[in-house]
């Protein structure tokens, strides 16, 4: 489909003149890109995206197949590795090349006729004869006559030009019309919006945890505060009141306790303050079961999307042994290598693990989480052999553009309660 650029008005035969001018300046490095055969995927990719820029300038609607934020070096390289290479971009500039070796022939011969043109007229006007071919010019009569042909094969190379950039356009059109490009630009944006919406939703998250931290839970201490007052001027009395006010204090503490559970749910304080490992360390300390934890590498300066989707991982991992698994033992490790991060939790249980797919809570809830960091989520479960849980993700969150880490689906499922209502029954039994 062509673009709407009726504001270039007559410029547009110029500009299209231009740029066939151009193309056949490039021609020789495409015939020696040819030539030089070990260079032609990459130089295919470089001149086809020229042939699609050349169309856009001249008011055709044809896509870059190159993303806009990402190197030239880093696409070409890229781009030599797909199919579309040897299905669009070279076509396309062997198509390229025998218009070029057309168009620099229409530019030899309007060379040859502005030559004829501009000399015919000088050499009469002094009194030389000009012969073209069997016709020798020696007056003004033969001089206009001249000058009309010469004008007219003008006007027929410009035709024949703008000819030539049509059919240009023509074919840049037919061998960019996969949607590649479209289709790597949404996927771009996707991710892109995905990372933020993980950013704010950590955001929102700690924001929850220090209000109900700051006001709800002093609040309930206060209450609690003032309850024990109470419970001491009532304790020389003895009788019902006393008993009341101790019943309501003890509410107290247990709803506050229950209240710290559901703020450390929503966000471990030792996480924000402490870093990844001393938070999984409490974690690990706190389990009902005997969990060996090794941690490796700088893991105190990550995202806190990361951080937070990496120990909510092994807090699941752990409530899913502690509650399925039939053994008291499990083995956590946590190491960065350059720039991502691996958390493994294993156990030697039954090993009936496997994970659901399209549920939105428990490890399932944690893959897309880790997903929206540029991570992902694995199972390896074999009855009698126990279950291996990994996740990775990226040191400083998703990379705009990057690939995630790929995600192994299959595999055993983990039944999906969440790990904290596990870590509120534990300490409220």
């Amino acid at each position: 489909m062509r673009q709407d650029i009726t504001h270039l008005g007559p410029l547009r035969p110029l500009r299209r003149i231009l740029c066939e001018v151009l193309a056949v300046l490039l021609w020789p490095l495409e015939c020696a890109a040819i030539v030089l055969f070990l260079v032609l995927p990459f130089a295919a990719a470089g001149f086809a995206e020229f042939e699609r820029g050349r169309a856009r300038e001249c008011g055709e609607e044809v896509a870059s197949q190159r993303p806009p934020n990402q190197a030239w070096t880093a696409w070409v390289v890229q781009r030599v590795r797909t199919a579309a290479l040897w299905r669009h971009d070279i076509p396309l500039m062997l198509a390229s090349t025998a218009a070029g070796l057309a168009g620099a022939l229409a530019l030899v011969i309007a060379v040859l006729v502005l030559a004829v043109l501009v000399v015919t007229p000088f050499a009469v006007a002094r009194g030389i004869g000009i012969s073209i071919g069997s016709l020798l010019v020696t007056g003004p009569v033969g001089t206009v006559l001249v000058m009309l042909v010469c004008l007219a094969a003008l006007v027929a190379v410009a035709a024949f030009l703008i000819a030539l950039s049509m059919l240009r356009d023509a074919l840049a059109r037919a061998l960019s019309h996969d949607g590649t490009a479209a289709l790597t630009a949404s996927l771009h944006a996707v991710r892109s919006n995905r990372a933020e919406i993980v950013m704010a939703f950590e955001q929102e998250r700690r924001r929850i945890e220090q209000d109900l931290h700051d006001g709800i839970q002093q609040d309930l201490l206060a209450l609690a505060m003032t309850l024990g007052m109470l419970e001491y001027r009532l304790e020389a009395d003895g009788g019902a009141e006393h008993a009341l006010a101790l019943r309501a204090r003890d509410q107290v503490e247990r709803t506050l306790e229950s209240l710290r559970e559901v703020v450390h749910g929503i966000h471990p304080k030792e996480l924000s303050d402490l870093g990844l490992r001393a938070a999984m360390t409490g974690l690990c300390e706190r389990s009902a079961l005997a969990v060996g934890f090794t941690a490796d590498g700088d893991l105190d300066h990550l995202d806190s999307a990361v951080a937070s989707a990496l120990y909510f991982t092994a807090a699941e991992a752990l409530s899913n042994v502690e509650r399925h698994a039939g053994t008291e033992r499990a083995s956590v490790s946590l190491a960065r290598e350059g720039a991502h991060v691996h958390l493994s939790v294993t156990d030697k249980g039954t090993g009936t693990a496997r994970l659901v797919t399209g549920r939105s809570t428990g490890l399932a809830g944690l893959r897309e989480r880790l997903r929206g960091v540029g991570g992902g989520l694995s199972i390896a479960s074999e009855p009698g052999n126990g279950t291996r849980i990994e996740a990775t993700a990226r040191a400083h969150g998703l990379i705009t553009g990057g690939d995630a880490e790929p995600d192994v689906d299959d595999g055993p499922d983990v039944d999906d309660d969440s790990a904290l209502a596990g870590a509120a029954r534990r300490r409220m039994s």
